[in-house]
């Protein structure tokens, strides 16, 4: 089993490096337990840039996956996010609302073919439409008619880089061509901006078009006048954290109220 952080390893280390101070407000936070200890003593080296050296010296399980999470954990115990959590989770968010972007640009196009040409309709076969459609190594955003009958590949460009984009293009319209026997396909990428560098890898590729989008919000008042009764599991998690306060008002504190502790000025 892993070694756990050495809370008295971790109060000498420390107090070594200068920090006798944040040290003592953290030991005389009241009625604090152990993982709660070790949690504080987490955000203090890591708000010190002191964490690697520590963990080299007194706890080398601390850079194991099991050790990672071990921090996280001990953080959590002070209802604490590390400063790298929340920015993963600001990635993961961000990420999240970048694909729910792109899968609501890609439905509205699919209803809306015709903004992009007139007489261009979803691909329909054997139950089988043209959203995401899958191709051996990959799936095609949009597979689309033309009023003519000639197939078109219609890709959303992500950010993803120029050579990717095209080169992706490219090979599905080659996989249409080859399988699905209609005779040359075209393609079509829809981007939030077309640069020149994407012009220029094009030029000289026949029967791709290019089209940019804009995306326009609007804003609606919303009348605040009514009285709105909290959800029940809203009134238990208020519950539940008011009791953890009474239980151990040190938990209430936020990773700003902690970082105000260990960071005071010397």
């Amino acid at each position: 089993m892993p070694r756990g952080l050495p809370l008295r390893a971790a109060y000498r280390f420390a107090v070594d490096k200068g920090l006798d101070s944040e040290i003592s407000t953290i030991r005389q936070m009241p009625n604090i337990p152990a993982l709660a200890q070790k949690g504080f003593i987490v955000a203090l080296l890591d708000s010190k840039n002191l964490m690697a050296e520590f963990v080299e010296k007194f706890w080398p399980e601390g850079n194991s996956p099991w050790g990672m999470r071990r921090r996280i954990f001990y953080l959590a115990r002070t209802d604490l996010k590390p400063p790298q959590v929340e920015q993963q989770m600001e990635r993961r968010d961000l990420e999240d609302h970048r694909l729910i972007l792109e899968k609501d640009l890609r439905d509205y196009l699919a209803n809306n073919l015709e903004t992009i040409e007139e007489g261009l309709r979803l691909y329909q076969v054997d139950g089988r439409n043209g959203i995401e459609y899958p191709v051996d190594h990959g799936r095609i955003d949009i597979l689309a008619v033309d009023r003519n009958g000639q197939l078109v590949v219609i890709e959303l460009k992500r950010a993803r880089g120029r050579n990717r984009t095209v080169g992706q293009l490219l090979y599905y319209m080659a996989w249409v061509d080859n399988n699905l026997g209609v005779g040359p396909c075209r393609g079509i990428i829809v981007a939030r901006r077309i640069d020149d560098e994407l012009r220029l890898a094009t030029q000289p590729v026949p029967g791709i078009a290019l089209f940019e989008y804009q995306i326009q919000f609007s804003l609606t008042p919303v009348a605040n006048d009514e009285r709105v009764e909290p959800s029940e599991e809203l009134r238990a998690e208020i519950e539940r954290r008011l009791q953890a306060h009474q239980a151990d008002p040190s938990r209430a504190l936020s990773w700003e109220q902690v970082l105000a502790h260990v960071r005071r000025p010397r």
